[in-house]
């Protein structure tokens, strides 16, 4: 006996339309303030458009990015301890945090 399954061309992963649409507002907002918004200077930031002073505030948007997930990782991976879970996914993700740092600063000395 065969077991016909018929699918939509367009199916949405878990039948969610309603946040599809909603996922799709966001997206198609974003893109026309990237597009729309050429005057203000945050938007030309966000599209990689700015000079020596937007170089130093991009880069420092970067560290602090960096900064406030190490600090969530580490939490994550001393909350799932405690609570006797595997903190392996964690530990993973911060020992790649660490060495990545650790290649940027020595390449970062090497090059100056």
């Amino acid at each position: 006996m065969r077991m016909r399954l018929s699918r939509s061309r367009w199916e949405i992963p878990g039948g969610d339309t309603q946040g599809a649409v909603y996922a799709l507002a966001i997206m198609c907002t974003f893109a026309a303030l990237f597009g729309l918004g050429g005057r203000s200077e945050t938007i030309r930031l966000m599209r990689g458009e700015h000079d020596e002073r937007g170089a130093l505030i991009d880069l420092r948007a970067t560290a602090y990015t960096g900064l406030v997930l190490i600090v969530v990782i580490l939490g994550a991976f001393l909350f799932q301890v405690a609570r006797g879970r595997s903190g392996d996914p964690y530990a993973a993700l911060g020992a790649l945090a660490g060495a990545t740092y650790l290649i940027a600063l020595f390449i970062g000395r090497w090059r100056s």
